[in-house]
């Protein structure tokens, strides 16, 4: 386990450095305080203290970063480029088709 920590946060990474606190504190409370707190300081901070908890504090990360309406917003807004690049290079195949037609 402490090799596979150091790999994930370098060479210099302390296993015992929040012993102390994982062992006065259950994780459960950890966590508990970390989402009331509801800032990515507060889920960083639990997972330096509960590193192998540390998924589910990357997705509370994750969720205050982008927020669902954020990728709801950007999903719709990129369909719409989408849309826009097809419609257009349609658009300008058949005006060269017409252009090119004319003579015929």
């Amino acid at each position: 386990m402490v090799g596979v920590l150091q790999e994930r946060y370098g060479k210099r990474y302390d296993p015992n450095k929040y012993a102390s606190e994982r062992i006065a504190i259950p994780a459960e409370d950890a966590w508990r305080a970390a989402y009331a707190a509801d800032t990515v300081e507060s889920y960083t901070k639990f997972k330096q203290v509960w590193p192998t908890l540390g998924s589910y504090a990357d997705y509370q990360i994750k969720e205050i970063k982008y927020p669902p309406e954020v990728r709801k917003l950007v999903g719709r807004f990129g369909w719409i480029v989408w849309g826009v690049l097809a419609a257009f290079i349609v658009g300008w195949l058949a005006w060269g088709f017409l252009w090119w037609a004319k003579d015929y």
